[in-house]
């Protein structure tokens, strides 16, 4: 494995953008925002109209193959990188990115915006950035060429970037069935529970045998249990509790399956399951 600067991997200098001053209606000619860079790929949601006239960001307008990083920004999200692949025709960047194309003999380039994507370069560029303020800080041309890339074999690169494109849609496709879930569930809270449930006067006691507790005289090989916040659910208390019996002391209780517990403290905050 071969481990070289960014620099030497690059076709075109790298080069900021120009911020034009927009316009409300759609024009057809638009500028990616910062806004645009989420760290995974291109929201072209985040964009702004340029007046058609503008000629002034024609040499901005990005083609299929350029690299943009975002130069400035707060500090977790300075140096976001990503490959445009053509997702919005007759588009340009904003001055707060950068741009720059790259060899595809020497590098492939689904595998570069991985790597640029990866924690290693992303280390790099918050441990380089700088600024006065905490909430803007800047990295530099400079910064970005410095970064050091380790290059596998072409053949490698790709097989490396088609793993990683495999384990991106497998982890999109889990949240939108999460997303989907959380939706489901939403709707069910506002259809199947009245808003006005405060005026019931049915109690739990209707519906639940509240039991009487015996306390426990032995401990044996119990074990403590632990009731999660945010409705987490019940599991083993994995730290070391020494259970202590004494008349005077924490009274302890044995639990079994099906039981419904609330922790007395926590409720508010989804401690029971």
């Amino acid at each position: 494995m071969n481990s070289v600067r960014l620099k030497d991997l690059l076709l075109t200098p790298v080069k900021n953008g120009y911020s034009p001053i927009c316009v409300d209606d759609p024009t057809g000619k638009w500028v990616l925002g910062l806004g645009a860079l989420d760290g995974c790929g291109i929201n072209v949601e985040e964009v702004k109209s340029v007046p058609i006239d503008n000629k002034k960001t024609d040499p901005y307008i990005l083609k299929a193959g350029d690299f943009l990083i975002s130069r400035s920004n707060t500090l977790d999200k300075v140096g976001r990188a990503v490959l445009y692949r053509g997702e919005l025709k007759n588009c340009s960047y904003t001055d707060l990115m950068m741009r720059f194309r790259v060899n595809e003999g020497k590098v492939f380039l689904d595998f570069l915006e991985e790597y640029l994507q990866s924690e290693i370069a992303r280390r790099h560029f918050m441990r380089c950035a700088t600024g006065t303020s905490g909430s803007m800080v800047k990295i530099t041309k400079s910064v970005v060429e410095k970064l050091i890339v380790n290059l596998p074999s072409l053949t490698d690169q790709k097989a490396i970037a088609e793993m990683a494109a495999n384990s991106t849609a497998v982890i999109k496709k889990t949240e939108a069935l999460i997303d989907a879930k959380e939706r489901q569930f939403g709707w069910l809270q506002k259809s199947l529970m009245d808003k006005d449930f405060k005026s019931y006067s049915i109690h739990l006691s209707e519906y639940a045998d509240i039991m009487k507790q015996q306390k426990i005289e032995e401990v044996g090989e119990l074990k403590p249990l632990t009731v999660k916040l945010h409705c987490k659910g019940i599991e083993p208390n994995e730290r070391d509790v020494q259970i202590t019996l004494s008349k005077k002391g924490r009274p302890y209780f044995q639990r079994f399956a099906g039981e419904f517990l609330i922790g007395r403290q926590n409720f508010h905050n989804g401690g029971f399951g």
